[in-house]
């Protein structure tokens, strides 16, 4: 006898299963089940963030980890409500010319304790939580707003170039 297929009972051929896994241990990660299942948890959601079919074993380090994250969601969050992101603009020349042709919209956070900050201590964790979307939203409407500004006063700024996520991208509202 050969081995039954899948195809042979007319199911769909699956592809295999991947099992994603995050270990704590007793009495070393934990001293009751609450704190060694909330453990267990930190470690499984690294172990998915690295990929399917992974197990990562709960080291302290992922409590700071974890609450780092927790921290910087909830700054971004208020950063949107308290209106903290910044929009600098860098002219692009035409060297043709000489003239400005176009400036490119660069996003910055004006944290409250943190100071200036660049897109590369904030971008990728916004897009892992979903706010780059509601970020974006404001980016957009912030530079539209501005190249208005401008040529209200009578500043010849042809284009303004704004930085998109391939999230938005992805979503079929965005255009």
């Amino acid at each position: 006898f050969g081995k039954a297929t899948p195809a042979q009972f007319g199911l769909p051929r699956r592809r295999g299963v991947s099992v994603s896994v995050g270990v704590a241990s007793y009495p070393r990660d934990a001293k009751d089940r609450v704190e060694l299942v909330r453990k267990a948890d930190t470690a499984l959601y690294l172990a998915k963030d690295r990929g399917r079919g992974r197990h990562v074993y709960f080291e302290e380090r992922m409590n700071a980890d974890a609450s780092a994250r927790v921290t910087i969601d909830r700054e971004l969050r208020e950063a949107l409500k308290r209106d903290e992101f910044r929009l600098h603009y860098q002219p692009q020349i035409d060297l043709a010319t000489s003239e400005v042709c176009a400036v490119e919209a660069l996003l910055r956070w004006q944290h409250p304790h943190r100071g200036l900050l660049i897109p590369e201590s904030f971008i990728d964790h916004a897009e892992d939580s979903g706010l780059i979307e509601a970020i974006g939203t404001w980016v957009l409407r912030e530079a539209c707003q501005q190249h208005r500004r401008w040529v209200e006063s009578g500043v010849v700024i042809p284009r303004v170039s704004v930085n998109v996520s391939a999230l938005q991208l992805r979503n079929s509202a965005f255009a």
